[in-house]
């Protein structure tokens, strides 16, 4: 997996629910916290922490710049 994709596995898979929630930051206004469980994130801080460290913004901070 890292080979083809450049991620372990479990990185890949972060990163594919952050996009998943990038999407949703940008098209609505559901609460950060059920994003966040809609993402498979049920602790809304290491929610927030994860989208930081690959996006470099956090999660409110991305829906206001992609707003």
């Amino acid at each position: 997996m890292t080979a083809i994709a450049g991620y372990s596995p479990s990185n890949f898979i972060s990163r594919l629910r952050i996009e998943y929630a990038k999407k949703m930051l940008e098209n609505g206004d559901m609460p950060i916290g059920s994003i966040a469980e809609e993402c498979g994130y049920y602790d809304i801080a290491y929610f927030s922490r994860t989208f930081k460290k690959i996006t470099k913004v956090s999660p409110s901070q991305y829906r206001r710049l992609h707003s």
